[in-house]
């Protein structure tokens, strides 16, 4: 009982007509998809936004807008409306695959007991009678096929001559590289949203280096940018140019843009925004370079440092420690009422343990300030704020994608055909057999099968 069952179950997974059924049952999901208003992907459920995007919907269904949202139907994509149709459609073409796999390998190299069931009864496999010997009725039957391109194999056993002739088996082999292709195609679709990350943020100025959390062998280093504003400030245009490492080795660069990102393997470094940047060094009175350490947790003694600043996190701070001073620069964007687009810098230097400060200015652009005998140059700039993401999955979409368009252009230039042959004596007389190998093929006539008899009849009877 258990085995009827699973023969059962395999049957019905292996069915045409259940590829159908799936297939039909996608189109209505998608489709309800295309007529119902879907949650954007940039809004998440704990946001305002997404308040906002609910009370609309409410406006708009009434009674339905909460049943419609429970059901999964405003997020068709991450719903199990798609995701199980998908799933047993994966498990579908798997058993297809193998099913088409042992009928392709069959019917490369059948055992003689393939091809004795295969002519059993007969009453399906068309053919005739030929007045001549065994031996040259397969000679001539063999030179036929092979003047058609078929390549011919012969097998006897018990006084019965099988002929196997194959023409183009290469492509039946290729209709299975589209199976495995579309499988593999639907298990990214599946499987990419919870394997794929994305690591936004990520603030750096030229030639600062960030290590990437989801991947620790990589991190990527900005090694120049540039933005032109307009006069409100908001960027007209972007120059950057990014290096990705892996292990400290450069392995790609280029030039990254909103809309062009930098790809490595399944990672993509995108543009995202940019924002205010400040280099600060500083000389003594003889000339010699100070150090300087910006007061945050990744912070180390340099020459030159940079901060990056914006109206969320406008405030920076370093320290000078030959001199027991610390510098504060805030940043300050003017009101659009009084100069839009324009900005100003408080730099401030503070003596360690005291509160007011022993040096205040606001600049408006790129200076050189003396503090206490020293020189400290102040340089305006910009930072790039990239978002680096990754999905395992594209590669393998893409070997997919690949596979199941080979599949179809060789399917469609090259089509596989196969021919099997039973020659055997019937009194004085030999009997000639011939049908399209395959369980899916039997007890059916095909008009190639018939116009290839009709051929092969005519040639024996007209010599």
């Amino acid at each position: 009982m258990r085995m009827d069952i699973l023969d059962l179950s395999w049957r019905t997974f292996g069915s045409h007509r259940f590829t159908l059924a799936i297939l039909v049952v996608l189109m209505l999901v998608l489709a309800c998809g295309a007529i119902l208003p879907q949650r954007p992907d940039e809004v998440a459920t704990d946001s305002p936004q997404y308040a906002h995007w609910r009370a609309d919907l409410q406006i708009r269904y009434l009674q339905w807008a909460d049943p419609l949202t429970d059901w999964g139907f405003f997020s068709i994509r991450d719903s199990y409306w798609l995701k199980i149709p998908l799933a047993l459609l994966i498990v579908n073409l798997v058993v297809c695959a193998i099913d088409r796999f042992e009928n392709t390998r069959r019917r490369h190299r059948p055992t003689s007991q393939d091809l004795a069931a295969a002519f059993s009864g007969g009453s399906h496999a068309p053919g005739f009678l030929v007045v001549e010997k065994m031996e040259s009725t397969l000679a001539r039957l063999r030179g036929l096929l092979e003047a058609r391109r078929y390549r011919v194999h012969l097998l006897e056993t018990e006084g019965v001559s099988y002929v196997t002739a194959l023409r183009f088996p290469s492509a039946d082999w290729g209709v299975l590289l589209g199976h495995g292709g579309l499988i593999l195609t639907i298990a990214s679709v599946l499987l990419g949203p919870r394997l794929a990350w994305q690591e936004p943020g990520i603030a750096l100025g030229p030639g600062q280096e960030h290590q990437i959390q989801h991947a620790p062998s990589l991190s990527v280093r900005l090694d120049h940018f540039k933005v032109d504003l307009y006069p409100n400030g908001k960027a007209q245009s972007y120059e950057a140019n990014v290096t990705i490492l892996e292990n400290g080795s450069e392995v790609t660069k280029g030039p990254v843009s909103p809309g062009a990102p930098l790809w490595y393997g399944g990672m993509s470094v995108h543009q995202l925004s940019h924002g205010p940047l400040v280099n600060i060094s500083a000389t003594d009175a003889e000339g010699n370079p100070m150090s300087l350490q910006a007061l945050v947790s990744s912070g180390t003694v340099l020459e030159e440092v940079s901060l990056l600043l914006s109206e969320d996190e406008s405030e920076g701070y370093l320290a000078v420690p030959q001199r027991n001073l610390v510098l504060r620069v805030v940043f300050q964007p003017e009101p659009a009422s009084e100069l839009q687009g324009s900005r100003s810098l408080v730099a401030e230097a503070y003596r360690e343990g005291t509160s007011e400060p022993v040096f205040s200015v606001t600049l408006r652009d790129s200076a050189l300030l003396e503090i206490e005998g020293d020189s400290y140059a102040i340089e305006w700039g910009q930072y790039a704020v990239l978002t680096a993401a990754g999905d395992p999955t594209v590669l393998p979409m893409m070997a997919g994608a690949a596979a199941l368009l080979a599949s179809v252009v060789a399917s469609s230039v090259l089509r596989p055909q196969s021919i099997w042959a039973r020659v055997r004596d019937n009194e004085s007389l030999v009997e000639v057999r011939l049908q399209h190998p395959g369980e899916e093929n039997q007890r059916v006539r095909t008009h190639e099968l018939d116009s290839l008899v009709a051929e092969i009849e005519e040639a024996f009877r007209g010599s």
